[in-house]
């Protein structure tokens, strides 16, 4: 009977762990199919402008101040401590979001 009721508790403990298994299954596909859709995607593109090209061509300087503040603050990059009329801030931080496209 001892040995029935260890036979028994096997079983279910297996089938409790065939359960977490395909639950952590379950959670880490989902897991990766989130972080797939929140990925940046290449190009990286604000309106018209196409950042992964205009980066490549070292030409980011060529946008003004204020595209560059719509630009950060579209892509929830912070600029309270920037200064208003200097340009290169902006660009180091969008060179340094450019660098995690798969173009850089």
């Amino acid at each position: 009977m001892a040995a029935k009721f260890r036979q028994e508790s096997h079983d279910v403990a297996d089938e409790w762990d065939g359960q977490a298994v395909a639950e952590q299954d379950t959670y880490s596909s989902a897991r990766a199919h989130i972080l797939e859709e929140c990925r940046l995607i290449h190009p990286i593109t604000y309106d018209t402008y196409n950042l992964c090209e205009l980066y490549s061509n070292n030409k980011l300087t060529k946008l003004s101040v204020p595209i560059w503040r719509i630009i950060c603050s579209h892509f929830e990059v912070e600029i309270d401590s920037i200064s208003l009329k200097l340009k290169e801030p902006y660009v180091q931080l969008i060179e340094e979001l450019m660098r995690s496209c798969s173009c850089a």
